[in-house]
């Protein structure tokens, strides 16, 4: 470029000098020297793009070779266990039981004070009204075998008033009876010989699903 600058000046300086006919034929051959350098220049530009792209870096190709590892197949060990069969003899347990037999109430001097005499015709009376001597009679020892009984209160007052014994000294029939000679006479006799040492617990109409049946008479069922 600066080559074609040097030139332009020097025709410029030349030109100066010449006739007008001279510079006519001057400014074409100037034009067509500026349009043949253009041409060149454009030239020179694309030959340089050209240039760039053919140096353009190419894409390298790496090729990765793959090892393949063959996979090892692990046999599993075979293991034999030899059981040893221990056969151990049961021997039988045998357990002896014994039969509960119910023990007998002994009967055994009472200090018996004339109030409690009172207080055991009364709730005879109210237990066992209108049915036979027998029963009666029954119905005193089941309260004096009691007390010979290591499982209740040792004393007639103390067997009668037990909480949920005798359903007459809650549900008041024991205040509408009267005590009689008759039933005085009978636990004074008691009290000399009992008719029964086993009876522990009475009730009507069918025994008590505990203790063991004795004797049912009149409707009333004891057990000891």
């Amino acid at each position: 470029m600066s080559i074609a600058l040097f030139i332009f000046l020097a025709i410029i300086d030349w030109r100066v000098k010449m006739s007008d006919k001279q510079n006519l034929f001057l400014l074409k051959i100037i034009s067509i020297s500026s349009l043949v350098l253009s041409v060149l220049s454009l030239g020179l530009s694309i030959a340089s793009v050209v240039e760039v792209k053919t140096h353009t870096c190419e894409p390298v190709e790496i090729v990765t070779e793959t090892t393949t590892v063959p996979e090892t197949t692990t046999i599993p060990e075979t293991t034999t266990v030899e059981s040893e069969t221990t056969t151990k003899k049961v021997e039988p347990t045998t357990v002896k039981t014994e039969p509960t037999t119910h023990k007998t109430v002994q009967p055994r001097p009472m200090n018996i004070i004339e109030d409690e005499i009172e207080l055991l015709a009364w709730v005879m009376v109210a237990e066992a009204e209108g049915t036979s001597e027998y029963c009666q009679r029954l119905v005193i020892d089941t309260i004096l075998n009691r007390v010979d009984s290591d499982e209740f209160p040792d004393t007639i007052t103390g067997v009668v008033y037990d909480k949920g014994q005798f359903d007459v000294m809650t549900n008041g029939r024991l205040y509408r009876c009267e005590v009689t000679d008759d039933a005085r006479r009978l636990v004074r006799e008691e009290l000399e010989s009992r008719t029964n040492s086993d009876v522990l617990y009475f009730r009507d109409s069918y025994y008590h699903s505990f203790g063991t049946p004795v004797t049912n008479t009149s409707n009333m069922y004891f057990s000891k």
